[in-house]
């Protein structure tokens, strides 16, 4: 079954009774894939773009979803082997801390095994993949490192809007 098809928006169009069905058929791990699944709860605009792109733009209002977006997509980057070295970038380190890794919606609770050493300002995953945390009211900070991607926090900007900015390299 695709992914599209499990789209939360999907299976809440089927009637109450074909949902009852399609539940009780599910296994314990099924049904505890679904809960965990990203896809299934997505918005559309929530997802990464498909196809080739160099910098993805997420413009939206407080609570649009752009922290959770980030997160997903640098944790599935990081789990399919397709990013090992990222850049997290934000206003300041205690805001990069706060929003991007540690928050509701942070990068530690959208990646499972992976560990913060905030005294060496990274994070760690089991595979080998590091991310760097970095902040803009450190500019020098920013020189010298070569990341596979980037995930840039914009939340300074005036409060009718904030963006996220993610970037392929």
């Amino acid at each position: 079954m695709s992914v599209k098809l499990l789209r939360n928006k999907s299976l809440r169009s089927l009637s109450t009774q074909d949902q009852k069905d399609f539940q009780h058929r599910l296994s314990d791990d099924d049904a505890e894939f679904l809960l965990n699944d990203w896809h299934r709860y997505a918005r559309d605009e929530q997802l990464a773009p498909e196809g080739a792109w160099r910098i993805w733009l997420f413009l939206g209002g407080r609570g649009a979803g752009k922290t959770r977006s980030g997160a997903q997509w640098i944790a599935e980057g990081i789990a399919n082997a397709e990013m090992r070295r990222v850049g997290l970038i934000g206003a300041t380190y205690d805001d990069t801390r706060a929003i991007m890794i540690e928050g509701e919606s942070g990068l530690l609770k959208a990646s499972r095994g992976a560990t913060f050493e905030p005294s060496n300002r990274r994070i760690k995953w089991s595979s080998g993949a590091i991310a760097t945390v970095l902040s803009a009211d450190e500019p020098d900070s920013l020189r010298g490192h070569q990341f596979d991607a980037l995930w840039l926090d914009g939340d300074r900007a005036p409060k009718k809007s904030s963006h996220r900015r993610l970037a392929r390299l």
